[in-house]
């Protein structure tokens, strides 16, 4: 049920739903709306290895909150966003829930290893270090932005 709540927003934006977007070709910070996503990065991978994830930082302006609802990117076959944690020493992922993917108010949503991140499953071709990444975010109110991560070793 989480993961299709994740993607009807996603195939209702390829429909043309008419909420806003922007685009990035470069790593870094892009607006949108009353966010602002900053420090999109992904690791580079393995020749051999089929999935990666992806980590940013989402900071609001504004007292409206607002909710991350898709990610796609064409280096992907599918996204999923998980939440790691780590419970008696053994760590383990679980699909986030629409709850933890607000951004309060002016509050932030950090995206980061061994806590919320993106995952890319099915890597289309590896990941290669100093190259940028598109990753489109969509969010419920603000629309959707199509950042630059870059690949870089952290």
């Amino acid at each position: 049920m989480a993961l299709l709540l994740l993607w009807l927003p996603a195939m209702l934006t390829a429909c043309g739903d008419g909420s806003p977007t922007a685009d990035a070709t470069t790593a870094g910070e892009v607006a949108i709306g009353d966010l602002v996503v900053s420090d999109p990065w992904i690791r580079p991978t393995a020749p051999v290895a089929n999935v990666a994830a992806f980590y940013f930082t989402v900071t609001g302006s504004d007292d409206v909150d607002d909710r991350l609802v898709a990610v796609t990117s064409p280096r992907c076959e599918a996204v999923e966003i998980h939440q790691s944690s780590e419970q008696d020493g053994v760590t383990s992922m679980r699909l986030a829930e629409p709850e933890d993917l607000v951004v309060i108010g002016t509050g932030r949503l950090q995206l980061e290893p061994n806590g919320l991140h993106v995952m890319c499953l099915g890597t289309v071709e590896p990941v290669t270090a100093g190259e940028t990444i598109p990753l489109t975010l969509q969010f419920e109110h603000a629309g959707s932005v199509t950042v630059g991560a870059s690949a870089e070793q952290r």
